[in-house]
C-alpha cells in the first residue's frame, strides 16, 4: 500500500543527543504532563476509536479499510523508528537516574520517534474524511485525541506526536497519489 514511500526526509529530523541536557529537558517536560491512564486507554485502540464515531450514528464502520490503512502504514513507520531508535521517555529517564511514572502500554514497545499512533490516526482520519466529509471534524478530533493520549500516557515526547502527524499527512498524500 505504501511501497515507494520515501522516508528520506524523516531521516533528517534532529533529536536530542542521548544523555544531553536537551534530552533531560524533554524527559522533564513529559514528566510534568499530568498522567491520565483512562484517557490513554480510551484512545489506545486506533480502529476502535474511529469505529465508535460510526457506531454513535448507526453507520456501519469501514473496519477493513481502517485496519488496512493501519497495518499498511506499519512497515514505513517501523523503518523510521528503527533508523532513529529513540528511547521512550521512561527508558531515557533511567539513563539519568530520574524516577519516571508512566502508563506501561503494550502498544508502546517500539522506539519512540515518530509516534505510530499519531501517524496512523492522522492517515485514517484523512482517508475517512474523503469518504464521509460530514464527519471530518470528528475524525480529526479523534486523531488529535489518539496522539494526545500518547503524551498523557507519558509514552511519547510531544515532538514524536508532531512529526507523527506530519508523517500521517505524507502517507495520506502518497495513498491518494497511488490508489
Amino acid at each position: 500500500m505504501f511501497q515507494g514511500f520515501s522516508i528520506n526526509k524523516y531521516k533528517y529530523y534532529k533529536l536530542p543527543e542521548p544523555g544531553s541536557i536537551k534530552e533531560l529537558s524533554a524527559i522533564m517536560e513529559v514528566s510534568a504532563t499530568p498522567l491520565n491512564i483512562d484517557f490513554a486507554n480510551l484512545y489506545d485502540n486506533i480502529s476502535g476509536t474511529f469505529e465508535r464515531i460510526f457506531y454513535k450514528r448507526n453507520i456501519v464502520a469501514p473496519t477493513n479499510l481502517i485496519n488496512s490503512l493501519i497495518q499498511g502504514a506499519k512497515p514505513t513507520i517501523k523503518n523510521i523508528k528503527k533508523y532513529h531508535n529513540r528511547k521512550r521517555p521512561h527508558q531515557a529517564a533511567l539513563d539519568f537516574g530520574v524516577t519516571f511514572i508512566y502508563h506501561n502500554m503494550e502498544s508502546a514497545k517500539t522506539p519512540s520517534f515518530p509516534s505510530g499512533h499519531a501517524a496512523q490516526s492522522q492517515l485514517v482520519a484523512q482517508v475517512l474524511s474523503d469518504i464521509y466529509p460530514r464527519l471530518t471534524t470528528e475524525f480529526m478530533k479523534a486523531a488529535k485525541n489518539i496522539g494526545h493520549s500518547r503524551v498523557v500516557g507519558r509514552v511519547h515526547y510531544k515532538y514524536d506526536i508532531e512529526i507523527g502527524e506530519k508523517l500521517g499527512n505524507d502517507l495520506y498524500s502518497h495513498y491518494l497519489n497511488n490508489a
